[in-house]
């Protein structure tokens, strides 16, 4: 629980709308059943309507269209060399075309770098960030904790392959 509370808390601080919060959060756990981090987003944004719902092809349909932050939090895109499901799941692919300009997508994987996720992101003229974004400010923090010192974020970014404003170098 502490690390959907975590990545709950991240997600909402990077939303554009972070000084207010967000209005309403739509939660797609893998499984057909309620998420367990309802109640940690509702603790972490209070005046926030939380809808949890399956995360199923017909349900994705629905509610993507209007959404300006997908953050993607499953093993669905990674490889499936790495355990994944290389990006085949129905509602993945629901997902992919109902991507537009506009829109931010963040895929947590980071094995690989770049997902086709990613790519129908991009190539949809929404802002596509990399999972290796969401490793760098993980292992900032960490060296904050542990040395007590500022993160270096330029080398830790350039050490995954990261440009200074975070995006992939080509």
């Amino acid at each position: 629980m502490e690390e959907c509370r975590q990545r709950v808390a991240a997600a909402l601080w990077s939303a554009p709308a972070a000084a207010d919060g967000p209005r309403r959060l739509r939660l797609r756990p893998r499984a057909p059943r309620v998420s367990p981090c309802s109640p940690a987003v509702r603790r972490a944004a209070p005046g926030c309507r939380v809808e949890p719902a399956p995360l199923l092809a017909d349900v994705v349909e629905r509610v993507v269209g209007d959404a300006e932050i997908v953050v993607h939090a499953t093993a669905a895109t990674m490889s499936a060399a790495m355990g994944g499901g290389g990006g085949r799941a129905d509602w993945l692919q629901v997902l992919a075309r109902r991507l537009h300009r506009g829109m931010a997508v963040l895929d947590m994987v980071y094995t690989p770098a770049w997902t086709e996720l990613l790519g129908a992101a991009k190539a949809a003229g929404a802002t596509a960030v990399s999972g290796l974004s969401m490793l760098v400010f993980q292992g900032a923090r960490s060296f904050q904790v542990w040395t007590g010192r500022p993160a270096p974020l330029d080398v830790m970014r350039q050490a995954v392959g990261l440009t200074a404003v975070g995006e992939l170098k080509s």
